[in-house]
């Protein structure tokens, strides 16, 4: 072989070896495509990834087409992104946002050994919006902020959180006006 086409070849090797880089809009890293989804662990000892539903990490959203409906939306959004996840507040939080506006919604985690996604689903009108996940003592555990109809925290598979207690979820316009729906999930 000659020296470039080593040099070529060494170079190709090195870049694939590189963690990849994090999404547009996200804080989160993007995931490695396998059929196990990475868990994000916020402890060793709550690293539930052998328990994780089969997720199609980094890409369960592939498919989601949104309809004017943030309700609707979210059902749809959660029918591909938490599979194998119950909803942890039976009735759907919602709320109006306008631009500039913001809304906490509060989760009840009973049992920390189950890891957690949220998921967020908003009207057309709506853009440019930010979710986020809080730990009960206000760390945030993962954040969302792309022009899109919806938002996920932990792209790359569940978020694993390290005690139970009430979590904070908050959804952010920064333009629009309209519905968003929101809703924490469990691993079952």
């Amino acid at each position: 072989m000659s020296r470039p086409s080593s040099a070529l070849l060494l170079v190709c090797l090195a870049s694939c070896s590189r963690p990849p880089a994090p999404l547009a809009g996200s804080t989160e890293p993007r995931s490695q495509s396998s059929a196990t989804p990475r868990a994000h662990s916020t402890s060793a000892e709550h690293d539930a990834s052998a328990a994780l539903p089969a997720l199609d990490a980094d890409g369960c959203a592939a498919d989601f087409i949104a309809t004017s409906n943030a309700t609707k939306s979210l059902g749809e959004l959660a029918r591909v992104c938490a599979r194998g996840m119950t909803a942890l507040e039976p009735t759907l939080p919602e709320a109006t946002l306008g631009a500039g506006e913001g809304r906490e919604f509060v989760f009840t985690i009973a049992d920390a050994s189950r890891c957690v996604r949220a998921l967020g689903a908003f009207a057309p009108e709506l853009r440019d919006l930010e979710l986020q996940l809080f730990d009960v003592e206000g760390a945030s555990l993962g954040r969302d902020s792309r022009q899109s109809s919806f938002a996920l925290i932990g792209r790359g598979g569940p978020v694993c959180v390290k005690e139970a207690g009430r979590y904070r979820v908050t959804a952010r316009a920064h333009a629009g006006q309209g519905a968003a729906a929101v809703q924490l999930y469990q691993v079952d």
